[in-house]
């Protein structure tokens, strides 16, 4: 066997690694005090009463909408700009020249 030399080093690196990874801490069994959550943070909305609920929904809604209008929006802009631009190559380049049946 001309590859003993190989198979051996190979065999050393992965016994290296597999020693390594037994000596490292796990992600989940590591102390995290210092981590906080959103859970601890009060609720922004818990004093209100149905009616400013109501008004405060309202505005989301709005705000969303007026998102949602401008994603809409910039997706038509985009769609006709690629027409535009697929027209422009098909008109005006001759592509029947390079292509060999």
């Amino acid at each position: 066997m001309s590859a003993g030399g190989t198979l051996a080093a190979m065999y050393i690196s992965l016994k290296n690694n597999k020693s390594l990874r037994l000596q490292r801490k796990k992600y989940f069994d590591k102390d995290r005090c210092g981590v906080k959550s959103d859970i601890d943070k009060p609720k922004p909305y818990k004093h209100l009463t149905d009616s400013e609920l109501a008004d405060v929904r309202d505005e989301l809604r709005e705000k969303n909408k007026v998102e949602n209008l401008k994603k809409v929006s910039a997706l038509i802009i985009a769609l006709v700009l690629t027409a535009i631009l697929i027209y422009i190559t098909v008109t005006y380049f001759d592509f029947t020249s390079t292509m060999r049946l």
